[in-house]
């Protein structure tokens, strides 16, 4: 039954007065003390997981980059769908706030470090991992972490940064995130993580890309980042993600409308994983959205696109640096010191 959790973003009701969800509440009210049902409501906006067969694809991406084992960093590892699929030669550190969602996570994967505490909390030695992978929360709230969002990022820009100094030269950060941290109109949170890091590719997914798994229909982007050497000069498709430019969709009444887009998706539109279109999402708003596949076949299109892209990249010597792995795994003892249930910080994890 633990295995089945899936998270709070799943149960939007519980975070209402909704008299149909008046048992639900009854019941969490008998089974969950003050704090934790604080993090349920608080979960239901954000904490929504990934289809497995999308993270299976983005780790086989890893492994063909040359990811040959480390420590390896899930910020907001929730329900530990990353976890689950990492390969043996992985140590695995999630970072889970909630904490029923993190009791779960180390119930299931002893063999991880899992950390109950607030990203902002978490402190490590900056290149400590080799890799970090998952899928970050999303909103506009803004975490205080005076070392890693000095610049008061929202949090998906936030953990992007984050991971990206965390994780060592010549390694990867692959993380699923809100689209919106590629068109947001202030570049200023995508000129740090390009200051840092290369971006090796990204793909956008469907609206409905996880709605089967998390009960949520948002637009994500899977970001691939390589942290980049010491005066090696920014590829060509990093600067382009840096930039916007416009294009037409059609919205639901089949009117034509100009929308902005990041020019890496104008630049490179097979890595957009279905139609563009305009219409009503969640919350009633008018916002650009992706039609496409789901599931398996969603996952086919994933791998295949993802092989192109690290190919490229392996020509263009953006490959995972086996030597970072190795240094990593020597400063994993520094990972140790801090287990279990440390703290319990203020944002939802999302695995």
């Amino acid at each position: 039954m633990i295995a089945a959790w899936s998270g709070w973003g799943a149960l939007p009701g519980i975070s209402t007065d909704d008299p149909q969800w008046q048992a639900e509440h009854t019941r969490l009210h008998e089974l969950l003390d003050s704090t934790e049902l604080a993090h349920a409501r608080a979960g239901t906006l954000n904490a929504h997981y990934t289809d497995p067969t999308v993270s299976q694809a983005i780790w086989e991406a890893i492994g063909r980059a040359g990811f040959s084992g480390g420590p390896v960093l899930e910020p907001g590892c929730g329900a530990v769908v990353f976890i689950d699929q990492a390969p043996p030669e992985a140590v695995m550190v999630g970072v889970e706030c909630d904490p029923i969602t993190a009791r779960a996570a180390a119930a299931l994967y002893p063999s991880a470090q899992i950390r109950c505490e607030g990203f902002e909390d978490t402190r490590v030695e900056a290149g400590a991992f080799a890799l970090a992978i998952g899928n970050v929360p999303f909103g506009k709230v803004r975490l205080y972490d005076p070392i890693h969002n000095a610049a008061n990022f929202s949090i998906h820009n936030h953990f992007l940064v984050k991971s990206l100094d965390l994780v060592g030269v010549g390694g990867y950060v692959a993380v699923l995130t809100s689209h919106f941290t590629s068109e947001i109109r202030d570049a200023t949170a995508r000129e740090h993580m390009a200051a840092r890091a290369d971006l090796v590719g990204a793909l956008r997914l469907p609206a409905k890309a996880f709605l089967r798994v998390a009960g949520t229909g948002v637009v994500q982007d899977l970001l691939i980042w390589r942290v980049r050497e010491q005066g090696r000069e920014p590829t060509a498709d990093t600067r382009l993600y840096l930039q916007s430019g416009m294009t037409t969709v059609r919205d639901e009444h089949g009117y034509r409308r100009e929308v902005e887009l990041n020019k890496y998706f104008l630049a490179h539109s097979d890595h957009i994983l279905g139609e563009l279109c305009w219409r009503q999402r969640q919350y009633s708003r008018d916002a650009l959205d992706i039609d496409g596949p789901v599931g398996e076949e969603l996952a086919r299109l994933v791998a295949g696109r993802l092989t192109r892209i690290i190919d490229n990249g392996l020509d263009a010597g953006l490959g995972v640096d086996r030597h970072t792995g190795v240094h990593c795994h020597r400063q994993s003892r520094c990972l140790r010191h801090r287990s279990g249930h440390a703290s319990r910080g203020k944002h939802r994890g999302r695995g």
